[in-house]
């Protein structure tokens, strides 16, 4: 009986958060429910160039200030995926990689947003980082 009690008691919170995509993105987003500032690390496949099988391994890092919204996790890997592998224009080169993304994902957001890429590639192995702000 006071099991029940309690259970009629007891609150719970209920926040329903639904994703959605800004008109002309290819990247879900959220409210940002408060948050100052963000950070996502993403691993980066192995053996993306078709000649030399680089990279070995590594991450891709976006960070921002939300203003009100932040990055979807999964949309962020199906973003990385897509460049990756289908090489949209702009993005057939590490460098104009990490640029792609950052301009994605500014796009989608509205702020202005910071990407590093860090990667483990041969011969070596040896560690490339490309940062575009």
């Amino acid at each position: 009986m006071i099991r029940r009690w309690l259970q009629r008691r007891a609150w719970t919170p209920r926040v329903s958060v639904r994703a959605w995509r800004p008109a002309g993105c290819r990247l879900h987003v959220l409210p940002a429910l408060g948050a100052g500032s963000v950070s996502h690390t993403l691993p980066m496949p192995a053996g993306v160039c078709p000649v030399s099988r680089n990279p070995i391994g590594g991450t891709l890092e976006v960070s921002y200030r939300p203003a009100s919204v932040v990055a979807e996790v999964v949309s962020l890997h199906q973003l990385l995926s897509y460049a990756t592998t289908e090489h949209p224009e702009g993005a057939r080169s590490v460098e104009g990689l990490a640029c792609w993304m950052r301009r994605e994902v500014a796009r989608a957001l509205g702020v202005p947003v910071a990407v590093r890429l860090t990667l483990t590639i041969h011969p070596g192995p040896q560690v490339y980082e490309v940062r575009c702000a």
